[in-house]
């Protein structure tokens, strides 16, 4: 049996993504990030400490 969706979504990889929207905000367009992911590691590495301390 033949499935269009499946087939679609099975050949899919992130360089087939031109935009991505998050919490209604554009944070990718014409494949470039536009989201500042230079904050988001650094809070990323805090949360990880934060928690490593916990410990």
């Amino acid at each position: 049996m033949y499935d269009p969706f499946g087939t679609v979504t099975q050949q899919m990889d992130r360089a087939h993504v031109d935009t991505v929207l998050v919490a209604g905000r554009v944070v990718k367009r014409r494949r470039r990030l536009l989201a500042d992911v230079g904050a988001h590691l650094v809070a990323a590495d805090r949360l990880r400490d934060r928690l490593l301390s916990r410990g």
